[in-house]
Formats: structure tokens, sequence, C-alpha cells
């Protein structure tokens, strides 16, 4: 039930700021759920971000997280992926992985560096394959893909560019780690998207 009401406040938060555009002539009314799907993923992010930033501080990993953030949110942007269908199920679980990352997978990959460049090689071969996923609240037609693919692809490039300088450097290895897993995640993200489904074809489009 309270993650009732949290659905319940963020979608009546995202529809009163649609209305508002609309009313304003800011935006078409035949797009309206277009805007309160997006105005919701805004506030998720909002509150995600929030949630991750205080945690960095306690943590003391606050750049390396902000690090993570900025791969991971510039990749996943144009890669697209899972997404939980309530907002609370969604907000627990991107919590729930930044702890994991933190906690688990920073430690161990600290002390295995080798296996953190396999698989961030691994999540690279995945988003240039598999990227991105057309996410049905998106609905992407051909020429969108097409542009995100080569977006996905440039941002990709930059961030590898900026973990194999690094560590030519030989910068210390959290600032090469903490990047490389926001690399990671996307690419787990756009296989479970992939592998449950959850996304629509072009052709789908016009069924």
């Amino acid at each position: 039930m309270k993650g009732d009401r949290h659905i319940f406040m963020v979608h009546k938060i995202a529809v009163r700021i649609s209305e508002s555009l609309i009313n304003n002539g800011m935006s078409n009314r035949d797009n309206v759920e277009y805007y309160i799907y997006g105005i919701e993923v805004f506030i998720e992010k909002i509150t995600f971000y929030l949630i991750v930033l205080s945690l960095a501080l306690y943590f003391r990993l606050f750049i390396p997280s902000i690090l993570f953030l900025v791969f991971f949110i510039a990749l996943r942007g144009r890669t697209g992926g899972y997404h939980a269908k309530r907002y609370i199920s969604c907000l627990l679980g991107s919590t729930l992985l930044f702890l994991s990352c933190c906690k688990v997978f920073a430690p161990f990959l600290l002390n295995n560096t080798l296996i953190m460049y396999l698989l961030c090689a691994i999540a690279s071969v995945i988003i240039l394959i598999f990227a991105p996923v057309n996410h049905p609240n998106v609905n992407m037609d051909s020429e969108e893909l097409n542009s995100y693919r080569i977006r996905a692809r440039v941002v990709l490039g930059l961030e590898l560019l900026y973990i194999v300088t690094l560590s030519i450097l030989r910068i210390k290895s959290v600032y090469i780690i903490f990047p490389s897993m926001g690399i990671i995640m996307c690419a787990v993200l756009l296989m479970i998207a992939k592998i449950i489904k959850q996304e629509v074809s072009y052709e789908r489009r016009f069924d």
C-alpha cells in the first residue's frame, strides 16, 4: 500500500505538470501520455540521484560515485534497458544496485582489475551489438533507433577512451572501476530488457 501511494503521488505530480504545460501552450494534448511518462521518469531519476549522492557522501566515495553516475546516465540515456513496472520497485532496485556496486563489486574489482577489464570489454560488445532497446513507452521509429545507436556508440567510445587513458597513466584504480561499473550496469540492464522482451520492434509499431 505504501508503494501504491508513492506511485499515485508521482503520477499525480506528473499529470499536473503536463496539464500546466498544455494549458500554457508549451505542449500538445495529443502527446500527453508521453509527457506524463517522461515527467514520472524524471522525478524517479532525481529521487534516485539524491539518494545516491547521500550514500556517496556517507561512504566517502563522492567523486567515484559522481563518475559512476555520469557514465551510467550518459550511456543509459542512449542504450535504454530494463525499467521496473512500479516506481517503488525501481527506486529500491536502483538503490540496492548502487549499494552493491559500492560495497560488493567495487572492493572485488579493486583486487581483480583484470576481471574488471574483461567485464567492461564484454559489456561494450553487448552495447555495440544490442543497443538501443526500444521500450514500449518510448516507441521509436527506425530513424530514431539508428540515431540512438550512433549516439550510444559515440558515448561508449568516449567512456572507453577515458578508462584506457587513466589506465595507461596509472591513475588511482577507484576512478577507473566506478566508471567501468557504469558501463557494465548499462549492459546488464540492456540484456535483461532483451531477455524478458521489454521492447517493441519497429514493425510492431504498425500492427
